[in-house]
């Protein structure tokens, strides 16, 4: 099952401090939301309006003021978050990014390998112990 990893000291990050208690919220329900269903960080305009009592547009644009959140359809501007693929030069349309989700957490494709591992090595456990061998033993 997929978890939300958060930097420990993101409060200390003058972005962070700046936002109002509105825009902290509602950042933190779209990690969340992008955790649990598997985004990549990107969340879709019409899920965004649903996170939060407050998720209303201007505390979106907050958060793309902010630079904390990429705009609706937009990529990430910064080479070295790029490179380090943090956050995807590559937006999706329709969709707000949050800036370096992947720094602090794994990618939908890590999450399904690890899911086909798990069941693979469940499957050898399941065979040794009712006494078949698996393919991959000798």
């Amino acid at each position: 099952m997929p978890y939300l990893n958060n930097d420990d000291a993101e409060d200390d990050n003058p972005r962070v401090e700046a936002l109002s208690d509105a825009a902290y919220r509602l950042r933190e329900s779209a990690k969340k939301y992008a955790a649990r269903n598997l985004t990549d960080g990107f969340i879709t305009r019409a899920k965004s309006r649903m996170l939060t009592a407050t998720g209303k547009d201007a505390v979106w644009s907050e958060l793309v003021r902010s630079g904390l959140v990429h705009d609706i359809g937009e990529g990430c501007d910064r080479p070295g978050s790029i490179e380090a693929r943090t956050c995807p030069a590559e937006g999706r349309p329709g969709c707000y990014l949050i800036h370096d989700y992947l720094q602090w957490n794994h990618s939908r494709a890590w999450w399904e390998n690890r899911r086909l591992e798990e069941a693979e090595r469940k499957r050898k456990w399941r065979a040794r112990k009712n006494g078949g061998a698996t393919d991959g033993d000798s």
